[in-house]
């Protein structure tokens, strides 16, 4: 008999996704509202002036979202806000609600195209909030053309999605069609057609402003522009909150039943890089591009580093232990990145010892390398040290000093939630081994000041080249 594992879902937040899907529409058109109010009122000069300079009595959004504070902090942090959702949680959960209608199960079989509307539609979308995002953060002023090739991809993308948004919903709905799903095609009809019109109506305003220069007429464009954003933040609260109505977005755990267990919330660095894709893929590339250089040129140059400054000179002509020590750090370092070469690309599940004992020889050499980092410093800075040398020394200290203490306490969390099974440790193990792992990559980065305005070459000298018969 074959048994089956029974799992049970522990609910953390729930939220009516009608009402989260009210406050994410609601962030930018409370922001636009906002900015343009503001640069109505603080800044009325500097956003309604024209290039031929006729009388604006209103805003443009570039000029209104992009060009003065607080405006344009307003709307970076509500874009932001607003965008993360759209592009993590939204197309997957429209896509599988047409996917998963009976008349969307049905096309689905029964034509080749249905899932090739449904996908394009999907990625209409989060192309449209892509270049949301890049017209948000590199103003007209920043880069005319970036900002102005953004505006035009979002423009389409959002035209395209809102078609067809509206042809999967013709598509999926009931056979014949209710009154309610008639009424809601009609009122997403009626936004897309106020949509279109606006869009196309501050496209002729502008051109129009631009060739003849009338007053009045860049103050229609912008009246146009509003008109544009507002139906299209109505056209995704109308289609999300309707689609997913009684809807609740669930932020939960799942435990077995038949197996006794306690809760956690963070997942341990091995389980994030190694289990599952693309985590694996993206951690290994990375640790790839990463450990190249940092095995072929940084241990060798630091050792050169140490040993070319006036007191490396001076201690390795005069002690037998310098060489020793700074090739000790440098040999650390190397062992240090072969080691995290290994942990990487062996993962727990796949042999859980060698995956141990490469973190082990990791964090040792890493700590090791640090500490001997700290002292070959302090020898070979200036005497008595510069400000400049004597904060960065103190920086890598206290990094070196957070790594130690958070390695030591995710050391004692292991163990504890080995020999105890209490609620959270594992979740306390965890964070402790991420502040670990960025205070070791902190003070990485902290030790290229060393080399602030070195350049890396990449050629050849001309002595070095084959004299020629």
């Amino acid at each position: 008999m074959a048994m089956s594992e029974r799992t049970q879902t522990n609910s953390l937040i729930s939220v009516p996704f009608d009402s989260f899907v009210s406050f994410i529409a609601s962030l930018p058109l409370l922001c636009f509202v906002s900015c343009v109010t503001i640069a109505t009122v603080w800044h009325f000069e500097e956003t309604t002036w024209t290039h031929c300079q006729v009388p604006n009595y209103l805003p443009s959004i570039s000029a209104a979202i992009g060009g003065h504070q607080p405006e344009k902090f307003i709307w970076h942090i509500g874009i932001a806000l607003h965008c993360l959702p759209r592009i993590l949680l939204f197309p997957v959960a429209v896509h599988k609600h047409y996917q998963s209608t009976l008349s969307g199960r049905k096309h689905n079989l029964t034509t080749w195209w249905f899932w090739l509307l449904n996908l394009l539609t999907n990625i209409s979308q989060v192309v449209e909030n892509g270049a949301l995002l890049t017209l948000t953060y590199i103003s007209s002023t920043d880069n005319f053309d970036v900002h102005e090739g953004s505006f035009i991809v979002f423009m389409v993308c959002s035209m395209i999605y809102m078609f067809f948004s509206c042809v999967l919903l013709k598509l999926t709905s009931s056979q014949p069609i209710t009154t309610e799903e008639h009424g809601f095609l009609k009122r997403k009809v009626f936004i897309v057609f106020f949509n279109y019109c606006s869009f196309g109506l501050a496209v002729y305003f502008y051109f129009r402003h631009d060739g003849y220069c009338e007053p009045g007429v860049y103050t229609l464009f912008a009246l146009c522009e509003y008109c544009t954003i507002v139906s299209n933040i109505l056209f995704h609260w109308f289609s999300l909150t309707t689609h997913f109505k009684g809807a609740v977005l669930l932020l939960a755990y799942a435990s077995s039943s038949h197996r006794v267990g306690v809760s956690n919330y963070l997942p341990s660095i091995s389980a994030a890089i190694g289990g599952h894709m693309p985590e694996k893929y993206i951690w290994r590339v990375g640790i790839a591009l990463h450990c190249l250089p940092r095995i072929l040129v940084m241990p060798y140059s630091l050792h050169k580093y140490f040993k070319n400054t006036l007191a490396g000179r001076k201690y390795d002509s005069t002690t037998w232990w310098f060489w020793l020590l700074n090739l000790s750090a440098a040999v650390s370092n190397l062992v240090e990145n072969g080691a995290l070469i290994t942990l990487t690309y062996v993962s727990s599940i796949e042999h859980f010892g060698v995956h141990e004992g490469s973190f082990i020889i990791f964090m040792v050499c890493s700590i090791l390398f640090m500490l001997l980092w700290c002292i070959l410093f302090r020898l070979t800075a200036t005497q008595p040290m510069t400000m400049e040398e004597y904060r960065l020394f103190k920086r890598n200290l206290c990094t070196l000093s957070l790594n130690v203490c958070s390695f030591g306490f995710a050391v004692y969390f292991f163990f504890r939630h080995n020999w105890y099974c209490e609620q959270g440790i594992y979740t306390l193990f965890a964070l402790c081994e991420y502040i670990t792992v960025v205070s070791n990559i902190a003070f990485h980065w902290h030790c290229t000041w060393i080399f602030s305005g070195a350049k890396l070459t990449f050629g050849y000298f001309e002595g070095l080249l084959p004299k020629k018969n």
